[in-house]
């Protein structure tokens, strides 16, 4: 199998990404700004929902990576015909997420359960 080598970073402006890859073929270095790596992004995440195995379907109890506080909205709007929720990640931009059936109200109940039990916590 043939070696290859990945380093992403910022620019020195910050307003582009470097990307330098390494192979046993040869090697690369280029520059995309910052629409062009959200559209990279998009379409690796794209391929990446292809391939396999699988993103795994069940939720495994492993350490969570750093956490980040992202902004969600619930749109009054439906998107063809089904309530989502939208999340802002600082990285990956507004993230989709479609609710079906029972899930939104189980969704809506677990974090108004988690807040008051953190709320009768700090009494």
């Amino acid at each position: 199998m043939a070696k290859s080598t990945l380093q992403i970073g910022p620019s020195d402006d910050r307003e582009s990404v470097i990307v330098e890859v390494e192979t046993d073929a040869g090697g690369a270095k280029f520059a995309l700004s910052a629409r062009e790596l959200d559209e990279m992004v998009r379409a690796l995440a794209a391929v990446r929902a292809t391939l396999i195995p699988p993103v795994s379907d069940t939720y495994v109890n492993a350490p969570l990576q750093p956490l980040v506080r992202v902004q969600a909205v619930v749109p009054a709007e439906r998107i063809g015909g089904k309530r989502v929720i939208l999340f802002r990640h600082p990285g990956l931009g507004w993230l989709p997420f479609e609710l079906e059936g029972n899930d939104a109200a189980n969704f809506a109940e677990a974090i108004i359960a988690t807040m008051r039990s953190d709320q009768a916590a700090k009494t």
